[in-house]
């Protein structure tokens, strides 16, 4: 019974997000249409793109999530090996991790990303 009010109960604040998200896209969708008409054709034009450059990067970026492909958002393939510990008498080498993703490289790519 307390897991069927748990999921009734998830359930419900689920929807009262997506009703929430759902007003404040409005909202916005409703604010960038007033600042379009402000604008000229040209600008307008530029907005426009820039509107749309910015939803595909939006959705690249969902649906890497929804993957749980977490180095795919910021399209880096981690393609990590590691090799042993191995033990040879009472020693033992390693383990040895080869192609590791770098923090470096991450905050590289992240930093691109921010500035499209």
């Amino acid at each position: 019974k307390e897991a069927e009010n748990a999921s009734k109960k998830a359930a419900k604040e689920e929807e009262q997000n997506e009703k929430e998200a759902e007003r404040i896209r409005l909202k916005r969708e409703a604010a960038f249409e007033a600042e379009l008409k402000k604008m000229n054709e040209e600008q307008r034009k530029k907005a426009q793109k820039q509107k749309a450059k910015d939803a595909k990067v939006v959705k690249r970026i969902l649906k890497a999530h929804k993957a749980g492909k977490h180095y795919a958002v910021l399209g880096i393939r981690n393609l990590e090996v590691q090799f042993g510990p191995f033990y040879i008498f009472n020693f033992s080498i390693g383990p040895f991790v080869i192609f590791r993703v770098k923090t470096k490289e991450i905050k590289r790519v992240y930093r691109n990303l921010a500035r499209t």
